[in-house]
C-alpha cells in the first residue's frame, strides 16, 4: 500500500500497481473530454469557490485508564483551542458535467480531500468518478457541516476511510423516492492509488423516501411528517490504517459482507435518526503483502447509534437541542468487549448552517472482560462558518 505526502497529489511512486494509477488519469482524462464535449450545448462554464473553518476548544480532564496507564486527557488537542477542520472547495460546471475538488487542513497537515467528475447520463443516470465518499454508512454520507452534534455518528469510524478512489452510479426513481447507488472502488483509503492484493472493494446503497422527501441535509426541521429508510452493503477490502508508536502500520480488512440500516423521521420539529452496522475484520499487515495475516483472529464488530434533535419554537429554529447514544460491540475475547457513549448538544444557528455555534458534552464507557469498566468526560465548544 502507498500513502502520498499531502504535497504529492496523485503521483505514483515507481513501482506501484497500474489499477491506481489507470483510475487517477481516467478522472482527468474524462473531465477535460466531458467539459470539452459540451461547448457545442454550454459554452459557459460555471466555476464557484468555497470554504469552511471550524475552530474547536475542547475541555478533557485528566484520566488515566487502569488497563493501560495512558491519560485519557492527555493529547495535542485537549484543553486548548485548534483548527479542528478547514477547507477550500472549487466547483466548475459546464452543462451536465461537474468538476468538483476540495483540500482540507486539519492539525496543519494538508491533504486532497475529494477530486472527482460528476456527469448526468441520459435516463436519469448520474456517473461519478475519482475521489469520494463511500456509501457503507449514512453517518459519513452526510456533510460535517450540517450535523446536530459537533461530530458525527461514531458509527462507521472503525470500519475505515470514508473515502476511496473509485467509480459511483446513481439513478433515482419514482420522483426521487427511491435512490439506488453501486460502486466499485480501490479499497486502499482517499490519496492512495497503490492496490497490493489487486483487490477492489463493492459497495451498494438502496434509501427510501416515505410520505414525502427528507433532506437531512436542510438545517431547519419542519412541521410536516417525512420519513426515509435506508440500506448499503460492502464486500471486500475495507482498510483503517493507523501508526503506533513504533511506526507500524496496519489496515483492517473485510474478509466478509459489511452492511448497515438507516433510518431516520422528522415530525413537529422533532428529528429521530438510527444506524446500524455490522461487519467482520481481520487485521493484516500492510507493510508487505496485504494478504498476510498477523496471527489475529477475524472478529466480529457492530455499532449502533440513536440521535434526537428538536428545534423550539419562536426561535425561528436558530436554536436546537440534541442528544444521541452510541454503543459499539466486539464479540467475546477482546480486551475492549464494548463501548458506551451518550452525548448532548446546544446549537445556534446565525445563517442556516453558514454560521453554527455549539456546545456538547460527552460520556464514553469502555467495558472490558471480567467486568471491569471506564469511563471519561470531555466537553467541547466550537464555531463554523462555511462559505
Amino acid at each position: 500500500m502507498s500513502h502520498f505526502p499531502s504535497h504529492m497529489g496523485f503521483l505514483r511512486p515507481p513501482g506501484a500497481p497500474r489499477i491506481g494509477q489507470q483510475i487517477g488519469a481516467l478522472v482527468v482524462i474524462l473531465g477535460a473530454v466531458a467539459l470539452s464535449s459540451r461547448a457545442a450545448t454550454a459554452s459557459e462554464t460555471k466555476v464557484t469557490v468555497g470554504g469552511l473553518a471550524q475552530v474547536r476548544h475542547t475541555y478533557q480532564p485528566s484520566v488515566d485508564d487502569p488497563a493501560t496507564s495512558v491519560d485519557e486527557g492527555l493529547n495535542d488537542t485537549a484543553n486548548s483551542f485548534f483548527l479542528r477542520r478547514g477547507r477550500i472547495t472549487l466547483k466548475a460546471r459546464r452543462g451536465d458535467v461537474q468538476l468538483r475538488g476540495g483540500f482540507t487542513f486539519s492539525k496543519n497537515n494538508p491533504r486532497l480531500q475529494s477530486l472527482y467528475i460528476r456527469a448526468d447520463l441520459p435516463r436519469g443516470f448520474q456517473l461519478r468518478v475519482g475521489q469520494s465518499k463511500r456509501l457503507l454508512t449514512y453517518a459519513y454520507l452526510s456533510k460535517s457541516t450540517n450535523q446536530r452534534m459537533i461530530e458525527r455518528s461514531p458509527v462507521g469510524d472503525d470500519v475505515g476511510s470514508n473515502r476511496d478512489v473509485g467509480i459511483r452510479l446513481r439513478r433515482r426513481f419514482f420522483k426521487r423516492f427511491i435512490n439506488i447507488q453501486l460502486a466499485v472502488f480501490n479499497g486502499n483509503g482517499p490519496n492512495t492509488l497503490g492496490n497490493d492484493d489487486g483487490g477492489l472493494l463493492y459497495e451498494g446503497r438502496v434509501d427510501v423516501h416515505l410520505l414525502r422527501p427528507l433532506d437531512l441535509s436542510k438545517a431547519k426541521i419542519g412541521r410536516k411528517l417525512a420519513m426515509r429508510v435506508g440500506a448499503a452493503v460492502a464486500r471486500n477490502s475495507l482498510p483503517s490504517v493507523r501508526e503506533n508508536k513504533d511506526d507500524v502500520v496496519l489496515t483492517k480488512e473485510d474478509i466478509s459482507m459489511a452492511w448497515s440500516v438507516h433510518g431516520a423521521i422528522r415530525w413537529q420539529r422533532f428529528e429521530l435518526q438510527a444506524e446500524l452496522l455490522n461487519h467482520e475484520v481481520s487485521p493484516v499487515d500492510a507493510r508487505a503483502d496485504t494478504s498476510t495475516p498477523l496471527g489475529i483472529a477475524a472478529t466480529t464488530e457492530r455499532g449502533w447509534s440513536v440521535q434526537l434533535a428538536w428545534q423550539p419554537p419562536r426561535m425561528n429554529r436558530r436554536l436546537e437541542v440534541a442528544t444521541r447514544f452510541f454503543r459499539w460491540e466486539k464479540e467475546p475475547g477482546n480486551s475492549d468487549t464494548r463501548t458506551d457513549e451518550i452525548e448532548a448538544c446546544v446549537g445556534w444557528r446565525l445563517d442556516g448552517d453558514a454560521v453554527k455555534i455549539q456546545w456538547g458534552a460527552r460520556q464514553k464507557t469502555k467495558h472490558r472482560a471480567g467486568g471491569v469498566s471506564f469511563s471519561s468526560y470531555r466537553s467541547q465548544l466550537q464555531l463554523q462558518v462555511d462559505m
